[in-house]
């Protein structure tokens, strides 16, 4: 599990590793046009996927003194840097850098298509999913590879307000998935509780660029977090891919700052925690599960 940046409080999904990058840019004539990236990936410069991958941030990650750095603009400016690493055989994905200078946000891609080769099934995303966010750091050459690209800021703040309280809780059959996941990883853990009475669970909205899924248990005082390396919403892949299950107490296992418990992935900060909680209760749907009394 890798570590939310203490700037950016959360995450799709998924839990996010602190590289720097910074945003130093050449002049603006040294970048390709748009039309200059690979077609595999001119899908990210559209309002439709470039619009809901802010609208992610907007949601997990930005502040409100992000979102004050466009202030004046026309345009909302992003970079798009399509990256392309040794895979094994079989293995078609596409992986991608999103860099947003303006609110210092470096987002990693990833679109899914590979082959299990000994069940002879082809696992293929529908679009981009978001892997980690990282920083930006104050000064940095922006690679010459990357892709100038914008959207039109009126436009995209006029989205990011319209659907800021929008929820797509998870459905009935992903629920009854994450329910056996949880019990199958965290059964042992789980069994230690000692609850009574209804216990409420309030799950935050799924996103279409992540592959997680958040739930915050009232009466155990935890955060439950689902991710998945496919698509968390298809049932037609479910059976070759399983969900990974981790738990966080809100009391035990929530810190000020990183720098608290250097090198440990088992704990969030208080911003974190805040970020999960609202998406949880305040745009999340509750669902109240009564216990058989003994």
């Amino acid at each position: 599990m890798t570590r939310i940046p203490e700037r950016f409080p959360l995450t799709a999904a998924l839990f996010l590793g602190v590289a720097l990058v910074s945003n130093q840019l050449p002049a603006e004539d040294a970048l390709p046009a748009e039309d200059a990236l690979p077609a595999e990936y001119r899908s990210l410069a559209g309002f439709e996927e470039a619009g809901e991958i802010m609208r992610h941030l907007y949601r997990w990650y930005l502040d409100h003194s992000d979102i004050e750095q466009l202030a004046g603009k026309e345009t909302a400016d992003f970079y798009i840097l399509p990256e392309r690493p040794e895979l094994d055989p079989g293995d078609a994905s596409l992986f991608a850098q999103m860099l947003f200078p303006a609110i210092g946000a470096a987002v990693h891609l990833k679109k899914t298509d590979y082959t299990i080769e000994e069940l002879g099934i082809r696992l293929q995303g529908d679009r981009f999913k978001i892997v980690s966010v990282e920083k930006m750091e104050a000064a940095f050459e922006m690679p010459s590879k990357a892709v100038r690209c914008s959207l039109p800021l009126p436009e995209l703040l006029d989205y990011l307000f319209r659907t800021r309280a929008q929820a797509d809780p998870p459905g009935p059959e992903l629920l009854e998935r994450m329910r056996r996941a949880a019990r199958e990883q965290l059964e042992g853990q789980l069994g230690e509780l000692t609850v009574k009475g209804d216990q409420h669970f309030f799950l935050a909205p799924i996103s279409p660029v992540a592959n997680e899924a958040w739930v915050f248990w009232e009466e155990a005082g935890l955060l439950l977090r689902w991710n998945s390396d496919i698509d968390i919403t298809a049932p037609a892949v479910w059976e070759h891919e399983s969900l990974a299950v981790e738990s966080f107490d809100i009391e035990e296992q929530a810190v000020l700052s990183f720098t608290l418990v250097p090198g440990s992935n088992a704990y969030l900060t208080r911003d974190q925690v805040g970020r999960v909680l609202y998406n949880c209760i305040i745009l999340g749907r509750k669902l109240v599960v009564p216990l058989p009394e003994d």
